[in-house]
């Protein structure tokens, strides 16, 4: 696929002040899948599956690359009229119990990235209303949290003796991150809220970001 070779280099950490960061390779792929019309509900086609599987890991690596360079996001969710992924969309004939965990915590990883944007979308809001902010950030945590307390049973965190089967759990690794982006969600979303109780105290928007994000 022509997305390949820009989504690869998009997984490699880099000097923010390099000429093509990860951003940049992101901005390309997301360019080349919009273009192709992958953000679009595709219908009952025979490569459905794989639009599917493309168009959500660009959606994935946008939101993350938002959260850690505080960029702003290239996807708006209300350009995209593709249906969420469910796993007859990944789910293979030959897919063990491992391979299962792993599809269903990529599935939860692409509803957290969505359940996000409304927090990452403040960052960039220049023109913020009132206490719409903070009850924004509100309903994003509320949506959080209701997202953690109902995992499917081989997404939700397990202690550590848990995962020790003999060989290398992939399902483990991949549970760790989905947690470890839910945490660092959760940090930034408090970093955001008190980023906007500052400018509401003291009406500088651009002073409060600048207190907490630099």
């Amino acid at each position: 696929s022509t997305l390949d070779p820009h989504s690869f280099p998009t997984r490699r950490s880099s000097d923010l002040t390099e000429k093509k960061h990860t951003w940049h390779w992101v901005h390309q792929a997301i360019s080349m899948a919009q273009v192709a019309g992958l953000h679009r509900n595709p219908g009952q086609t025979s490569d459905r599956s794989l639009c599917y599987r493309i168009w959500w890991g660009c959606l994935i690596r946008d939101r993350l690359n938002s959260l850690g360079t505080s960029r702003p996001m290239m996807i708006n969710s209300l350009d995209c009229d593709i249906p969420i992924l469910t796993m007859d969309d990944l789910q293979e004939p030959e897919d063990d119990e491992m391979q299962y965990a792993v599809k269903l915590m990529f599935i939860e990883l692409v509803k957290l990235c969505q359940y996000i944007e409304g927090i990452l979308s403040l960052r960039h809001d220049v023109m913020p209303s009132g206490d719409a902010p903070l009850d924004q950030i509100k309903v994003c945590d509320e949506t959080l949290h209701h997202w953690l307390e109902n995992l499917p049973p081989a997404a939700k965190r397990q202690e550590p003796g848990l995962l020790d089967t003999g060989k290398v759990n992939t399902a483990a690794l991949y549970r760790a991150v989905l947690h470890a982006a839910y945490k660092y969600v959760l940090y930034y979303s408090l970093r955001t809220e008190c980023s906007l109780t500052i400018k509401l105290k003291h009406g500088d928007f651009g002073a409060a970001w600048t207190v907490d994000f630099v």
